[in-house]
């Protein structure tokens, strides 16, 4: 046994489960991610891609350093991608089938809406603590397959409250009327106006969603 070889294998050994609980996570803050979740989450993928090297290890004789890091790290990726995209939605539905538990533990309403892939916002009213209320009436109008491929969308949401849309009606008080807002689409050189908004601003945001809409 090459010893040398073996102390890289457990050095290596957490970094795959980490790249898989990272990728599982993806539409979480970081930041908020309890240390012992991100412990125990990189062993479970760590574990499953070790294991699958010591099995295949075993039948095929693939003792080489480099087919340990392909395969832990292909395993760990791989189990992480399909637990997230299948997995997860399975064991929530049989516990609910149990009548264990309601809760999709898919994160919160903001990120459910703004994140879900499923999900298109259609139409974004934001109403201000000062009053004012700004809306994007067609977001669709604005989401183009030229814009999207350079990374510009109609709208961006951080799971915090921040929100990032084009605006293209603005009311200045609750008693004024809708009007139009100017150079939403400016010269190509100026791009689409965006407004930000900052959680403390709002006091109501109104929503239309609908499935993900086709690039037609």
């Amino acid at each position: 046994m090459d010893y040398s070889v073996e102390t890289l294998k457990v050095l290596l050994f957490l970094a795959p489960g980490f790249l898989g609980f990272r990728l599982y996570m993806i539409d979480s803050d970081w930041r908020e991610i309890r240390h012992l979740d991100i412990i125990y989450g990189s062993l479970i993928f760590s574990a499953l891609g070790y294991g699958c090297h010591l099995m295949l290890e075993s039948w095929f004789g693939l003792d080489h350093l480099g087919w340990f890091i392909a395969i832990s790290f292909g395993t760990a990726v791989a189990a992480a991608l399909i637990w997230k995209k299948y997995g997860h939605g399975v064991l929530h539905s049989l516990l609910h089938g149990l009548g264990i538990t309601n809760e999709d533990n898919l994160g919160d309403v903001w990120q459910k809406i703004f994140n879900d892939p499923r999900i298109y916002v259609t139409q974004i009213t934001a109403y201000l603590k000062n009053g004012e209320a700004i809306e994007c009436d067609e977001t669709k109008a604005f989401d183009r397959p030229g814009l999207r491929d350079k990374g510009i969308f109609p709208y961006y949401a951080h799971r915090g409250g921040e929100i990032c849309f084009v605006p293209n009606r603005r009311r200045r008080s609750p008693n004024s009327d809708w009007e139009e807002v100017k150079d939403v689409e400016a010269a190509a050189d100026w791009g689409l106006r965006m407004v930000y908004l900052n959680p403390d601003e709002l006091q109501r945001l109104e929503l239309r969603i609908t499935p993900v809409k086709s690039d037609d």
